[in-house]
């Protein structure tokens, strides 16, 4: 049996848009955005993927493929026939092949600093790395969140993020 992911809804409106997260966050990096949302005439669901904020203990292989499968589920749960779909970086590889997982329900994609829907494959010293952060260490997360933010940010950014 398949996990829902966490999620929280915003709005009433006819027309629904998830909004996705990306690497080292969770949907609480959109906070400050929500109190200018057209809550009216749309409905934002902020799902976080598996491993993180309200999915941190759901397990997976956490592949695109599943990724889409664990949105279209969502939008299943919540009777939502067509929507409209945010990307921002990791998500945004997500919103580029959610159109193929489910042909005819997407009605837009946004995709904000996307990997690229071919992937971003890393060297296997950066793999490490990475599967380092994702085991909790805090120094590599703040080291790549600073790498990748080419340092233009202080130090409580990066704690922020890779926490």
């Amino acid at each position: 049996m398949q996990q829902t992911l966490g999620y929280t809804t915003l709005g009433n409106g006819s027309e629904t848009i998830f909004i996705l997260h990306d690497w080292f966050s969770d949907q609480s990096s959109y906070d400050n955005l929500r109190p200018y949302l057209n809550t009216g005439f749309y409905k934002f669901v902020f799902a976080d993927l598996r491993g993180y904020g309200l999915s941190r203990g759901v397990y997976g292989s956490c592949t695109i493929e599943e990724a889409s499968q664990d949105i279209i589920a969502i939008a299943n749960k919540l009777n939502i026939e067509k929507f409209h779909l945010v990307g921002h970086s990791m998500s945004g590889q997500i919103v580029q092949y959610l159109p193929i997982e489910a042909p005819g329900r997407i009605k837009s994609i946004t995709a904000i600093c996307p990997v690229p829907a071919c992937g971003n494959p890393v060297p296997d010293d950066v793999m490490k790395h990475l599967e380092a952060v994702t085991k909790g260490d805090i120094i590599n997360a703040k080291a790549i969140i600073h790498f990748m933010t080419q340092n233009r940010y202080h130090d409580w950014f990066a704690e922020r993020k890779g926490t």
